[in-house]
């Protein structure tokens, strides 16, 4: 029954799930064409059909007079059309300037509600003009209101029971996907693998639809975006200048964002041109990857997400995080972010994992800070990393000064505990089951504090045995520094007779500056003191070892034959060991041999030698040359005698 109705009498079809309808202008200049060769239809060729209704209730349209007479008697009623969605609005942009376009053709027929839905799918789906998310709430509501299960709908309208379910899970797809889909940005086996990326964990899905989903850009922001896709942009993403914003859309770059840079050089060096990410899709013309690539890119996201919950410092059974919006299941163990791989458990969602860590070491801290109150009246603060004003170093708190009540809670404002995620140490825990330490946050402090409390536990003859072996070291100490003095006096005197082992050490340190001959003056000999004794840094030798002076002895000596081909002179004390070695051999012996005396003599004239040697090189005061000289004379008269 063909005719004509009112605009404002003309409904959609209620079971159109369609929302996007596209440019209309062709359709509508194509009906205007066939004006004139179709007069009853004003050029429509494809009359729609329709029913009519009042609220949810079908009327019969073969009543006398026709639907013209059931639309003047019935108020209220409305004609709904089953299909002609599209020629519906087009019809309509007709109207604003062409009268004859107010009211719309139709056929009209006794249709129930699933013939409705029926003709909706039939119109939409066979010639492919609904996107995935419309095609899923067309099925959606004929399952809703009709009763049918996903089979009966899938054969009714062609469809396997498999591929219902799929479209219908499509409506579990966030607002973002289903835009893409219904816009056609994404196909529909992209939709899937969201799907499954959303089946993961929210951080897996974020970074896949990352991946997938084009990004939105205002129109203007486009246009500019476009303009500058002749521009070679780096693929990677790099971190913009602060303070720089995006060249289409303008907008400041966000803290931690990162945009695409085109570099060009002109006249000023190089200029660079920074796009955010969205507008950088636009200019590059960007399409999601592939569906044979989307499997990469959801296995990417899996391993960038996954953690290992062996590291986990809560049990896996325990409930943990309940309440926070981080977390969307406070029990691991049914949690459908975890992933069992062989003998393996994996939590897909490190966010969620994160918060737990939080939450739970949380709950640590309040059952420490109990236990404090409890224990000592007080709590300390709470730290978990070194750094900073709080914890500025790794000094343990010693356990007797605690046990004391010398450093305690209440007590000492340097106190700390610190949360370790190690297991070594539980004799200084706490409490046995809980990972804390004791740590001052000023360890020159605590140290002061530990030598306090030891000197007040120690007696005096421990005190006195301390400075004793302290006075020792210092003078083995000085032994080392006359050692040296002697060493660099031998080697002042190597330069003033030109000696070339000594002339070669000072050139080695000092280049082409210093050459051989003349007598060494006063900086030279300086020099070659300095550049000796700071080979030796006494601070760096145990001094209270007896035989640490011997071993020192030796080190030196090797360095001087090494480096200069030096031998280390003798020292005052060495002078006086060997003589008195001398003098007891002479008047312990009853009778010397002729070849023990004229050795003796030798010996003596030697060290009259090396006594003059260290006069002359100010190692010997005067009357001390004058003692042990005069000791030496003595056995030279005995021994001529």
């Amino acid at each position: 029954m063909l005719t004509r109705v009112p605009l404002d009498r003309v409904q959609d079809n209620p079971y159109q799930t369609r929302i996007e309808y596209g440019d209309l202008t062709e359709l509508a200049d194509s009906i205007l064409r066939h004006k004139a060769a179709r007069p009853d239809t004003s050029g429509l060729i494809a009359v729609p059909p329709a029913r009519v209704v009042l609220d949810s209730k079908v009327l019969d349209p073969r009543v006398r007079g026709g639907v013209d007479a059931l639309l003047k008697t019935v108020a209220g009623a409305m004609v709904q059309i089953a299909a002609g969605h599209r020629r519906l609005r087009a019809w309509r942009q007709l109207a604003e300037t062409d009268p004859d376009y107010r009211t719309f053709p139709v056929e009209v027929f006794q249709l129930d509600d699933r013939t409705m839905a029926d003709l909706s799918w039939t119109e939409n789906y066979v010639r492919q003009d609904l996107s995935p998310v419309e095609q899923a709430r067309a099925l959606q509501r004929a399952i809703d209101d009709f009763g049918y299960t996903q089979e009966e709908i899938g054969q009714r309208w062609g469809l396997s029971r498999s591929a219902v379910a799929n479209k219908l899970r499509l409506l579990d797809l966030p607002d973002d996907a289903q835009r893409a889909l219904r816009a056609g940005a994404i196909t529909e086996r992209h939709g899937r693998t969201l799907l499954t990326a959303a089946a993961r964990s929210p951080a897996v899905y974020r970074q896949v639809a990352d991946q997938l989903l084009p990004l939105d850009v205002p129109p203007e922001a486009a246009e500019k975006a476009a303009e500058l896709g002749d521009r070679d942009f780096e693929t990677y993403p790099l971190d913009p200048p602060e303070g720089g914003t995006c060249a289409a859309c303008r907008r400041p770059f966000g803290a931690g964002e990162k945009g695409h840079r085109s570099q060009k050089y002109g006249s000023d060096g190089w200029i660079s041109t920074w796009l955010c990410r969205a507008c950088y899709r636009v200019a590059i013309d960007w399409s999601p990857p592939t569906v044979a690539d989307t499997a990469a890119v959801l296995q990417t996201a899996v391993r960038a997400n996954s953690v290992d919950l062996s590291r986990a410092p809560w049990p896996l059974d325990t409930v943990v995080g309940q309440g926070d919006p981080r977390v969307h299941d406070p029990q691991c163990g049914g949690c459908l972010c975890r992933q069992v791989t062989g003998d393996r458990q994996l939590c897909l969602d490190r966010d969620c994992y994160d918060a737990k860590v939080e939450n739970w070491e949380g709950y640590q801290d309040s059952l420490i800070s109990q236990h404090l109150q409890a224990t000592y009246g007080a709590t300390v603060p709470i730290v978990r990393t070194y750094g900073g004003d709080d914890l500025s170093n790794r000094d343990g708190v010693d356990l007797q000064l605690l046990e004391e009540r010398i450093c305690a809670p209440g007590k000492c404002d340097r106190l700390r505990l610190r949360h370790c995620t190690y297991k070594d140490f539980t004799a200084i825990y706490p409490l046995p089951d809980l990972p804390y330490v004791w740590n001052c946050n000023n360890g020159n402090s605590h140290n002061a504090c530990r030598k306090r409390y030891l000197k007040a536990k120690r007696d005096e003859d421990e005190i006195a045995a301390e400075k004793l072996a302290k006075k020792t070291a210092d003078g083995r100490r000085d032994q080392a520094r006359d050692l040296l003095d002697r060493a660099a006096a031998s080697v002042a005197r190597a330069l003033a007779s030109d000696h070339s082992g000594a002339w070669a050490y000072l050139a080695r340190h000092h280049g082409a500056k210093i050459e051989p001959g003349g007598a060494a003056d006063t900086s030279r000999t300086l020099l070659a003191a300095r550049l000796l004794t700071e080979r030796f840094n006494l601070q760096y030798f145990d001094w209270k070892s007896e035989d640490s002076v011997d071993r020192f002895t030796a080190r030196v000596k090797e360095y001087l034959a090494d480096a200069m081909g030096l031998s280390l002179p003798a020292g005052l004390d060495d002078l006086l060991r060997k003589l008195e070695r001398i003098e007891r051999f002479i008047y312990e012996t009853e009778e010397l041999t002729l070849d023990q005396i004229s050795g003796n003599i030798d010996n003596l004239n030697d060290l009259l030698d090396a006594l003059g040697q260290l006069r002359e090189a100010d190692q010997l005061t005067a009357p001390d040359y004058e003692r042990v000289s005069g000791r030496v004379h003595a056995l030279l008269d005995v021994l001529v005698a």
